[in-house]
């Protein structure tokens, strides 16, 4: 979209969610608009200040700005990198910008290379973390950031939101209602007056939430599973009743599921061990004539609702117990080759700390067996001389405002920053835009995030996410102190079934060689290396000197 001057071209992908807002801060010369589409506004808004405009947007967006007078460029990520943005330079000074990495791998004659450090970081989380690719020369424009290319150079900057108030002890019942109300306010900027907008409905309380605040009636998706440890299906389904939702249910089974996979694989921008789940509610929201939906990630971040949030505390008071004894604790857990041991070995093994123990946690495999399938792929030489870290990467961002948060403020940060930004929403968008079907995010929203993380952490952690559950009283009914659940498949009994089609379609993909020494029998290890193997091949055309 072109401006009304003539001087700017907008590239846009997401949505503004404070238009009316951004619309009063225009100058009179600026609000004569062909649209009302946010598009328009944006364009206008950044014409008139540039990357001045940032602080003022609420929203999901991935931008490039073109200057046609200065020829310049600006590129922009929202706060907590909800839309994706990557960046390629070439050797010349050029730039490429996409929302997909396969995108960049089409662009240079130069052939894509791995990235070995990225690729170490991948086997030790199960997603490459940002800001990196799997490929040398491609990185993410990290969230919250804004990037400037102008004569061939470029510079790189962090826009800093509006700040939070300090941190205030308000009264219990305060603190509820201000809750409540941030909780309303979201949803319905989220909903933008559409009433066709529909919502991923689980059992659990995040999603429900925004069932119960809607001001429409939106219709409701849920999977479910013949596996009951794994099928909310009931419980999402008596939610929808009681709140007279229409509700489109599809249980998926091992078979169905297998027919997925190859389609799921085509769909995939990086490897990663998650996706699998929205990729396959997506065909069902879109199948169904619906192109929006609400959903609840973020909840968990925002309000403790992960057992890191528990056991992080706990493995830290373990360590400091232990004293000098974690170190031969350390060794006998090395020597065992599973999983959990190893992982438990590398944080007994080291100095603790908050990141050591959200690692020993949310790690895939540990910094041994990292280096062990390094070099049994011939990539040994390659992991010595590149700058390897395993450390979470998180930037100071929209959730860390205080020198010295608590330890659960910082583990907020951590799921935030690291798995939510680096895995939960990069593949929600890339598997939802897959079916064309655009997720919305209320939890995910700095408005929200500005009461919610201004509050003591007392009130703001209790267990099982009391906060939110006392905001939004009306669910107790059903949903009572339902343990928490991740919205995931059961992929391990479908693997480890001998008679399962799901098994036998899986073993025929590609995949890597693993040593005896690594343990592969969890599920997501065994994922982990069928889609980087997969992706590696397809895209890199890649082969291990084995």
């Amino acid at each position: 979209m072109t401006s009304s001057c003539g001087r700017y071209v907008l590239v846009f992908n997401g949505e503004l969610y404070n238009l009316e807002e951004v619309v009063r801060l225009l100058p009179p010369r600026r609000r004569r608009l062909r649209t009302r589409s946010d598009s328009e506004v944006l364009l206008e808004f950044l014409a008139e200040r540039w990357v001045d405009a940032l602080p003022s947007l609420r929203g999901m967006y991935a931008f490039a700005l073109w200057d046609r007078e200065r020829e310049r460029c600006l590129l922009a990520r929202d706060p907590f990198g909800i839309k994706p943005l990557y960046v390629r330079h070439g050797e010349q000074g050029e730039i490429w910008f996409a929302s997909e990495v396969r995108a960049l791998l089409r662009v240079s004659t130069r052939r894509g290379e791995l990235d070995v450090a990225a690729l170490a970081s991948f086997l030790s989380w199960g997603f490459v973390p940002e800001p990196f690719s799997l490929v040398q020369g491609i990185e993410s424009l990290p969230a919250g950031c804004f990037g400037i290319w102008e004569e061939g150079r470029w510079s790189q900057g962090l826009f800093q939101p509006p700040p939070f108030p300090a941190e205030a002890v308000v009264a219990d019942g305060d603190a509820v209602e201000l809750v409540r109300d941030a909780l309303r306010c979201s949803t319905r900027a989220h909903l933008t007056d559409d009433p066709s907008v529909g919502l991923c409905l689980s059992g659990g309380r995040d999603s429900a939430t925004l069932m119960a605040l809607s001001p429409f009636p939106l219709p409701c998706f849920t999977l479910g599973f013949a596996e009951p440890g794994f099928d909310e299906s009931r419980l999402a389904s008596r939610l929808a009743g009681a709140w007279q939702r229409p509700h489109h249910l599809r249980h998926i089974g091992a078979h169905r599921a297998a027919l997925e996979l190859h389609s799921y694989l085509a769909a995939m921008d990086q490897p990663s061990t998650d996706g699998f789940n929205t990729y396959c509610l997506a065909r069902l929201i879109r199948e169904s004539g619906v192109r929006v939906v609400l959903s609840g990630i973020g909840g968990d971040e925002l309000f403790g609702g992960y057992p890191t949030f528990e056991r992080i505390p706990h493995l830290l008071r373990l360590h400091a117990e232990l004293g000098h004894r974690s170190t031969t604790l350390a060794l006998l857990h090395g020597r065992c080759p599973g999983a959990e041991s190893q992982r438990l070995a590398g944080f007994l093994g080291g100095a603790a700390s908050i990141d050591s123990a959200y690692r020993c946690l949310r790690g895939l495999f540990a910094p041994p067996e990292v280096q062990a399938l390094l070099e049994s792929w011939g990539l040994g030489e390659a992991a010595a001389t590149a700058s390897l870290s395993v450390e979470p990467h998180t930037q100071c961002n929209i959730l860390e405002h205080k020198p010295a948060p608590h330890v659960c403020e910082r583990i907020a940060c951590l799921e935030s920053s690291h798995y939510m930004a680096g895995q939960l929403l990069r593949d929600a968008d890339v598997f939802a835009m897959a079916h064309g079907v655009e997720l919305r995010l209320p939890m995910v929203d700095p408005a929200l995030v500005a009461v919610v993380a201004r509050l003591p952490w007392e009130q703001r952690f209790g267990p099982g996410k009391e906060l939110l559950r006392r905001a939004v009283p009306e669910l107790d009914p059903l949903l009572g102190n339902c343990a928490k659940r991740t919205f995931s498949f059961p992929f391990q009994r479908w693997l480890d079934s001998p008679d399962g089609g799901f098994a036998e379609t899986f073993s025929r993909l590609p995949s890597l060689p693993v040593p005896e020494t690594v343990d592969t029998h969890p599920w997501q290890r065994r994922w982990a290396l069928m889609t980087l193997g997969w992706w590696m091949s397809t895209h890199l055309d890649f082969e291990l000197s084995i």
